[in-house]
């Protein structure tokens, strides 16, 4: 009897768009203020990944794990946008630096925050981790957006049902 396993190494990484001015500078243009920096982390700084998704929510969450390669605390800012890359296959230059390959991107989503994680085992042994989570896209489908009819322009006929 022969046993056909396949072993599959998953692959990850995480294309992070923050904005270079983060409104902390004295000469603030209008110009500088929508420049975005691109940054991509790849499966070294990656230890792993968790999204959640369900039907009875129009978001889902995302949570990801990074080596302490660097303060990614001061890299990564709340309210930059990112994209999840998780595949079987491995992830070449060509997937982070062109658009995306639609089936290894899993998410895409606002980063909500950034923080260092240190845990001690039963050992005494210090595991040090940067923790970054947020929300997919569908979060924007959570806000009210209130559109005060008169702002179009157009004459409105607020004795319409269909117009209040």
């Amino acid at each position: 009897m022969s046993n056909n396993y396949a072993i599959k190494t998953p692959h990850a990484a995480v294309i992070i768009w923050n904005y270079d001015d983060r409104l902390s500078k004295e000469n603030t243009s209008k110009a500088t203020q929508q420049k975005v920096n691109q940054l991509i982390i790849s499966t070294v700084s990656c230890r792993e990944i968790h999204t959640s998704k369900s039907k009875g929510s129009p978001n889902g969450n995302f949570q990801f794990s990074l080596a302490p390669t660097k303060n990614w605390v001061s890299t990564i800012t709340p309210g930059s946008w990112c994209a999840l890359l998780m595949t079987n296959e491995p992830i070449s230059e060509d997937d982070l630096k062109r658009s995306a390959d639609y089936r290894k991107v899993k998410m895409l989503g606002k980063i909500e925050s950034v923080h260092l994680s240190v845990r001690a085992g039963d050992g005494g042994e210090r595991t040090t981790n940067y923790i970054v989570s947020g929300v997919d896209w569908g979060y924007f489908f959570n806000n009210n957006i209130y559109i005060d009819p008169k702002i179009s322009g157009d004459d409105v006929n607020l004795a319409n049902p269909l117009c209040r």
